[in-house]
C-alpha cells in the first residue's frame, strides 16, 4: 500500500487536532453511563458527567468564573449552553484529563455546546451516539 495515498486520506484535516476524548451522548436510558464507565476503564480514561463536574468544583477553591456560575446551580438556575461549555473546558484542562484523556457522558447535551465546544478546539477522537425506541427506554424507566 502507497503510505502516500494513506496521508492524503486522512479522516481529520491537518490544521485539526483532536484531543484524546470521547462523547457519549443519547436519550435517556440509552446506556450512556454504562458505556461510558467500561469505556473509561478498560481504556484509563478520566469519566466526566456533569454531575461529576460540579461535584469536584464545588469541592476544591476555583475561579471566579466558575464560583459564580456554580452560585447559580445552587440558586436553582438552569445554566446557559456557554456556562456549562465553561464548566466543561476547566474540568478538561485538569492534569488527569490531560494526561489520561476523558470520556464525556451525556455531554454535550445539544448542538450549540457541540459547537461551543468545537470553539474551543475540544474535538473528541470518538463520538458515541445511542439511541434506543421510546417503548424501550419506558421499559427500562
Amino acid at each position: 500500500m502507497n503510505p502516500h495515498l494513506l496521508e492524503t486520506n486522512r479522516a481529520v484535516p491537518n490544521d485539526v487536532n483532536p484531543m484524546r476524548g470521547i462523547f457519549v451522548i443519547g436519550k435517556t436510558k440509552t446506556g450512556k453511563t454504562t458505556l461510558s464507565r467500561t469505556l473509561a476503564q478498560k481504556l484509563g480514561m478520566i469519566y466526566i458527567s456533569f454531575v461529576e463536574i460540579v461535584t469536584s468544583f464545588l469541592h476544591q477553591h476555583q475561579d471566579v468564573e466558575v464560583s459564580s456560575i456554580l452560585a447559580e446551580l445552587k440558586q436553582g438556575k438552569t445554566l446557559s449552553d456557554d456556562q456549562t461549555v465553561k464548566l466543561i473546558s476547566k474540568r478538561l484542562s485538569l492534569a488527569d484529563c490531560q494526561k489520561k484523556g476523558w470520556i464525556l457522558d451525556g455531554l454535550p447535551q445539544n448542538k450549540n455546546q457541540a459547537e461551543l465546544l468545537n470553539r474551543k478546539g475540544i474535538i473528541p477522537i470518538s463520538v458515541f451516539s445511542l439511541t434506543l425506541s421510546d417503548l424501550d427506554a419506558k421499559k427500562r424507566a
